[in-house]
């Protein structure tokens, strides 16, 4: 049976590498959570299931800068969006 240590150990790393998969479906796909899932289920390959799933943000037609929800106007090249 393992000691309490290592279960530490363990769990340190354990939530160490779902933090790190919702830090990479943020910042690629804006989608923290799934990044989190992923990694959760998965481990380290979740980390790439997170960066391949799609990117559900909103982007301007014209540029493809992601704008957010309702936005009138891309932030980067001034477009008209419609609103959806």
């Amino acid at each position: 049976m393992a000691n309490l240590g290592e279960l530490g150990y363990f769990l340190g790393v354990y939530l160490l590498i779902i933090a790190i998969g919702a830090a990479i479906g943020k910042a690629a796909k804006g989608r923290p959570g799934a990044g989190a899932l992923f990694s959760a289920l998965v481990g380290p390959f979740g980390w790439l299931i997170a960066l391949v799933i799609k990117d559900l943000r909103p982007r301007c037609p014209d540029c493809k800068f992601v704008t957010p929800a309702g936005a009138r106007k891309c932030g980067r090249c001034g477009a008209s969006l419609a609103l959806a």
